[in-house]
């Protein structure tokens, strides 16, 4: 989840920072955003979705420290069905939260995409959140 794994010096925070240094881009890209599209893991139980604002609020912050990137746009979670997904509700709040706190920059809403295992977007869901990126990002 957000909080045993994407903190700073934690294992997915640690990869996601190397691969941002490790990346071929161009100064044209370079600085420009950030996106993230993960949550569902911290929908499983309360204690995890109450954290998941604090939790990516420290995250987004070392983010933009050690990349220099200043722009983080937030994917939020689609309509979960999984059954053992309970806080999704909880978790979007929380994104909402850090948008409005100036902590992220922009959010991507994705109600109304098919999760065709509850969870995850099927091909054109993907295709259309990626639009939705694209049209937040071509701004900047």
């Amino acid at each position: 989840g957000m909080y045993d794994s994407w903190g700073v010096g934690l294992l997915l925070y640690n990869s996601a920072i190397s691969a941002f240094n490790s990346a071929v881009v161009t100064d044209v890209f370079r600085n420009k955003c950030i996106i993230f599209q993960q949550g569902e893991a911290d929908t499983k139980d309360i204690i995890n979705a109450n954290n998941y604002e604090l939790a990516e609020e420290g995250m987004i912050t070392g983010i933009k420290n050690e990349t220099g990137i200043s722009f983080f746009i937030d994917g939020k979670l689609g309509d979960i069905t999984k059954p053992d997904l309970l806080y999704p509700n909880i978790v979007n709040q929380a994104k909402d939260n850090n948008l409005t706190n100036n902590v992220s920059d922009a959010t991507i809403d994705t109600t109304g995409l098919v999760l065709p295992d509850g969870v995850h977007f099927d091909t054109a869901g993907y295709e259309e959140v990626g639009v939705r990126y694209f049209n937040v990002v071509k701004d900047l």
